[in-house]
């Protein structure tokens, strides 16, 4: 594959073919937003993530243009697998280009296709792997340089390190490491122009965006508040306090093997999902056993050079996602990062057994679980708000159902679907403004059923778990509930309730 050696390129074959073959079937929120903006042509371009939308749409408009029946959150599944597989060719070129033996590649490609955080964005509609082609690219580039100083090679890796910004912001950190590098390793003013001068393709972008598509003046105001859209209104949280400290932690873990409650559950229903972590441990405790840990090769001054910069480059995403209360979509990076960093420092035979542990352990309690099970109610409600348009649903995962609302049948705006009290607390007038909201439909439209999953629900120890704290029940002790239907997950029963008024002026049986 692209003149990679046999035993890599079946590597990559074999990623290729389990990131296509099992992507997940419970999609996030956000890859519903994104499959809906492509399906419909709308949103092209998200201040976040400028060109993932647009590029996206592009990318799939042939297959798209042979039929209506195309699913294109399927198809954007693929493509990120595609993206995935990729940004494993890219870093097996950086580690050639490092002179890393091809046993210590192979060892690292295994590590990082099978890491939790890579894989499940390989099997998802998200945005975070494709910007990493392009950041990968401009490291390729970069070491090429450092081995052979022409000024091209400075150039193309600062234009690709720009796209890799406009295709995520979190990738101005790789951009800022590597011109730290330039600095550091070039002592230079024409290598700093070189590389600097081409990150002016993303306020172009920006401007470009803002005239053309969102057709507004170019005002510094209008400019400022379209770039940092999603810090200002809250979208990509931010903030600093001891959860910041826990949950990077957890999400660390996280990025290399899969961590959830869902583990519970899957053991709870059958002990044979003990024999994963049976395989997965043996083969840890093998390599530990069989071979020492760090290893002795020596490298050159440059490539010593070159590690340092990308830990440069993992410190500041990881000090990133440290301050987006640890967001493990923030650490995608970090596998293709930790062998520029450590393949001249750990034995390749321990990664090797490391990279197949997590491959058995992620496999079985990460990917499988998603790609079979039904692991949320988004569907079944989104469905159930088709049919009852007229109905006030007030629900836990609203912006997911929101979404997929919009995926499906094309309505982005769905008023009649409401926040939950636990996802307004931080807003006592928001939440307010739903008590108000609820109290004055009952009192005029009793006939008019309001709904509600967040009485009665399952405890599931994911993120959601630790950040929010549930208001719910305390919410809802000023009305009384009936339970009017229940909906089948993995996790078991979830309700749904009928709101009505303490003395009891709505039924269920304004469900039929």
């Amino acid at each position: 594959m692209f003149f990679l050696p046999s035993h890599n390129r079946l590597l990559l074959l074999l990623f290729l073919v389990l990131y296509v073959v099992f992507p997940t079937s419970n999609s996030s929120l956000d890859a519903y937003f994104y499959a809906g903006a492509v399906k419909y042509g709308e949103h092209l371009f998200l201040p976040h993530h400028l060109l993932y939308n647009s590029t996206c749409y592009l990318l799939t408009l042939p297959l798209r243009l042979l039929g209506a029946g195309v699913d294109v959150l399927s198809l954007l599944k693929v493509l990120n697998a595609l993206f995935a597989v990729l940004c494993l060719w890219v870093l097996t070129k950086i580690l050639q280009q490092l002179q890393v033996p091809a046993a210590a590649i192979f060892s690292w490609l295994l590590v990082a296709g099978a890491s939790f955080g890579v894989w499940r964005f390989a099997t998802e509609n998200e945005v975070y792997l494709l910007p990493l082609i392009f950041s990968l690219g401009a490291s390729y580039l970069y070491v090429r340089y450092s081995r052979q100083p022409k000024k091209a090679f400075l150039v193309v890796s600062g234009i690709l390190a720009a796209l890799a910004c406009l295709y995520h912001q979190v990738q101005f950190f790789w951009w800022l490491g590597l011109l730290a590098g330039v600095l550091w390793q070039c002592r230079s003013i024409g290598a700093f122009v070189a590389f600097a001068l081409p990150a002016l393709l993303v306020p172009v972008g920006y401007v470009l965006v803002v005239v053309f598509y969102l057709q507004q003046p170019v005002h510094l105001q209008h400019l400022l508040t379209f770039v940092f859209h999603d810090f200002t209104t809250g979208s990509a949280g931010t903030s600093v306090g001891l959860l910041n400290f826990t949950l990077t932690g957890i999400s660390l873990v996280r990025t290399f093997v899969q961590v959830h409650g869902l583990m519970w559950h899957l053991v709870s229903q059958s002990w044979f999902w003990i024999l994963p972590a049976m395989v997965s441990g043996t083969l840890v405790v093998f390599a530990l056993l069989k071979v020492p840990l760090f290893s002795t090769a020596t490298t050159t001054a440059s490539v010593h050079s070159t590690g340092k910069i990308h830990l440069l480059i993992l410190l500041l995403h990881l000090g990133f996602a440290w301050f987006a209360v640890g967001n493990a979509e923030f650490m995608v990076m970090v596998p293709y990062l930790l062998p520029l960093v450590l393949w001249n420092r750990v034995n390749a035979v321990v990664i090797r057994y490391a990279g197949l542990a997590m491959l058995v352990w992620n496999f079985c309690y990460g990917i499988f679980p998603a790609y079979y099970f039904n692991l949320s109610t988004s569907k079944e409600l989104a469905q159930r708000v088709k049919q009852q348009p007229e109905a006030l649903f007030v629900l836990q995962e609203a912006n997911a159902v929101r979404n997929l609302y919009y995926y499906i049948y094309g309505l982005e705006d769905v008023p009649t679907v409401l926040k939950s009290p636990a996802q307004l607390a931080a807003n006592p007038a928001a939440l307010a403004a739903l008590a108000n909201q609820l109290h004055s439909h009952l009192q005029t439209n009793p006939e008019v059923p309001i709904l509600t999953d967040c009485v009665q629900k399952q405890t599931i120890l994911n993120r959601a778990f630790f950040v929010t704290e549930d208001f719910n029940e305390q919410f809802f002790q000023q009305f009384g509930t009936a339970t009017a239907d229940s909906l089948a997950t993995f996790y078991g029963k979830h309700y749904l309730h009928i709101l009505k008024t303490k003395a009891g002026q709505a039924t269920a049986n304004h469900l039929k």
